[in-house]
């Protein structure tokens, strides 16, 4: 979506295209523009923060230069890649490629089935950014049934209503409680029921892995993270691959 609006933003002349390609290896999304076009010398920084090509008071388009940063790591979070080919006055194609995963995966169905558990696994994302949301429920969609919240308040409501077989609980949870907060009174209220809880966070220190640990957690994320670190990390909770 960012890329299209930006594409609209720029082009006053001719049009903007997108082309979606399924191809035997990858999903290919392209965004093509006749628009104002962008230097070869600033194409290698337009994904970096805070960048835009023009700049200072005379810049001629609003913008906090961040569309495009955060456009990268959500494609990057989902295995994917970005590039941009554009030529100054005549316009920019974006080429956004995402892997085709197959649904066997590795060494065929016989190796998928080979210790997988009886049902798909329930996990409650509980997280409070809504594009971080949608990353990581579609990095789960293939092999868990996810369920998310925004807050303390929702996961514990979800809480009440289902039961989860794992837990991702983002650290900042931007309200007075914390992720960690939220797990130690999740640990109170199950008592004996062992849910596995997974500690994500953005701000990771030297330390942190093992200060969580202790805290009480199963087990510690860095995002951004890819979609084999995260099902790595639920299987190695869960005892095994899910169904």
């Amino acid at each position: 979506v960012n890329l299209v609006s930006n594409a609209v933003k720029f082009t006053h002349v001719g049009g903007v295209t997108v082309v979606v390609r399924r191809l035997p290896e990858a999903l290919v999304i392209e965004v093509r523009d006749t628009g104002i076009g962008i230097d070869p010398l600033f194409a290698d920084r337009i994904f970096e923060e805070f960048r835009q090509e023009s700049s200072g008071l005379a810049r001629g388009y609003e913008g906090n230069g961040l569309g495009l940063a955060i456009t990268r790591r959500l494609v990057e979070l989902m295995q994917g890649t970005i590039e941009l080919e554009s030529e100054k006055g005549v316009g920019s194609t974006f080429v956004v490629r995402f892997p085709v995963l197959s649904e066997a995966g590795p060494g065929g169905a016989e190796a998928a089935l080979r210790g997988a558990r009886p049902r798909r696994p329930r996990v409650l994302v509980v997280e409070d950014n809504p594009e971080v949301q949608k990353v990581l429920g579609y990095l789960l969609r293939d092999d868990y049934d996810a369920d998310l919240a925004s807050g303390t308040e929702e996961a514990l409501a979800r809480m009440a209503e289902t039961t989860y077989d794992a837990l991702l609980i983002d650290i900042n949870l931007g309200e007075e409680q914390t992720g960690v907060d939220l797990m130690q009174q999740l640990r109170r209220q199950l008592a004996e029921e062992a849910v596995p809880m997974i500690a994500c966070t953005a701000y990771a220190m030297p330390g942190d892995q093992e200060q969580f640990l202790q805290l009480g957690f199963d087990a510690y994320l860095q995002k951004p993270l890819t979609r084999e670190v995260l099902v790595q990390t639920l299987e190695a909770v869960l005892g095994g691959p899910a169904a």
